[in-house]
């Protein structure tokens, strides 16, 4: 009697498990694939809807919708950065 609880536990813990593991590998995988233009400085640029989003040579984020630009530092951190494993950087944020 004992030999079969322990039988019927392990083949639930087997089955629970194969089964935990079979919703983890059955996970899609796509690829998407966005128009990344260029503008006359050579700066890319993607347009998703009606915002246009810029990052140039200094690593400043743009956001442009109608109403508003919003500009984000997206700079590397720096060795202090890395260290406290965190950072902030300012927000420009320009009503049009």
């Amino acid at each position: 009697m004992k030999m079969n609880f322990i039988y019927t536990s392990l083949l639930l813990f087997l089955s629970i498990t194969s089964l935990s593991i079979i919703s983890v590998v059955i996970a899609e995988f796509s690829n998407l694939y966005i128009p990344i233009e260029f503008n006359e400085n050579n700066q890319m640029y993607l347009q998703v809807k009606q915002l246009k989003f810029v990052l140039d040579k200094e690593d400043q984020l743009t956001v442009k919708d109608g109403d508003c630009v919003t500009t984000v530092d997206l700079a590397a951190p720096n060795a202090k950065e890395i260290k406290a494993n965190r950072t902030y950087r300012q927000i420009m944020y320009i009503m049009v």
